[in-house]
């Protein structure tokens, strides 16, 4: 009876341990017009950035300056360093070059993680691809030496049986399904939900996009629209 007492007790133990989900994003496969082979452009002002610490990052597959979504208003993260920057702006164009939208934003006193949930007012449309530009605002006076990033984003859509798989999975299953996808936003999305509880898999998942220099870079809550 102790035996069977000492098994079961270590069964339950065992079933309360969360197993680690293996959370890799599949590599940039150019013949899949995905995503594009260059990074997102960037600009280092001289008094914003400090020289050798980890720069302004878009939480971007390193081999993408495009990433696809299925989301209409997806949610974008950014790794903020630390700056005397106090404030960013956000701006969204289409494929024309028109600004969708623009917001200035405040920005938290720590280095750190931010995101961004794009407002209904900015609802991406299937198929189309979009240019986002982040930039900290080092001197409005002079916006040379100001620091940005941007990238592109596509709205796309799941196939069928992606989508039956989705239903009633918890979001780390949601997010294999969308790496295997290719669909990177709704991944790092569902995998930063759950975040506080699963660090391996959001670690495992940010080094398989080559961004393993902000790992372990907490969160830092943002971003306030001004």
């Amino acid at each position: 009876m102790g035996l069977f007492k000492t098994v079961l007790l270590a069964q339950v133990a065992f079933a309360q341990v969360p197993q680690l989900v293996s959370l890799k994003f599949p590599p940039a496969d150019e013949s899949r017009g995905g995503t594009s082979r260059s990074e997102g452009g960037g600009h280092r002002g001289p008094t914003c950035v400090k020289v050798g610490e980890t720069p302004l990052m878009s939480l971007l597959p390193k081999q993408a300056s495009q990433a696809q979504t299925v989301d209409s208003t997806p949610t974008l993260y950014w790794y903020i360093p630390s700056t005397p920057a106090s404030s960013a702006e956000f701006a969204l164009t289409d494929e024309a070059g028109e600004v969708l939208y623009l917001a200035m934003i405040v920005l938290p006193e720590q280095s750190g993680v931010v995101k961004l949930r794009l407002p209904g007012e900015a609802a991406l449309e299937v198929g189309a691809s979009y240019r986002w530009t982040f930039s900290l605002l080092c001197d409005q006076s002079a916006p040379s030496r100001n620091v940005y990033v941007s990238g592109r984003i596509k709205r796309t859509s799941l196939s069928s049986p992606a989508l039956t798989r989705l239903q009633g999975a918890d979001p780390l299953e949601q997010a294999k399904i969308f790496a295997q996808s290719n669909i990177w936003h709704d991944t790092l999305d569902r995998v930063a939900q759950v975040r506080r509880d699963r660090q391996d898999e959001w670690e495992e998942l940010l080094i398989s996009a080559g961004l393993s220099a902000i790992a372990q870079e907490p969160f830092q809550d943002c971003c306030t629209a001004k």
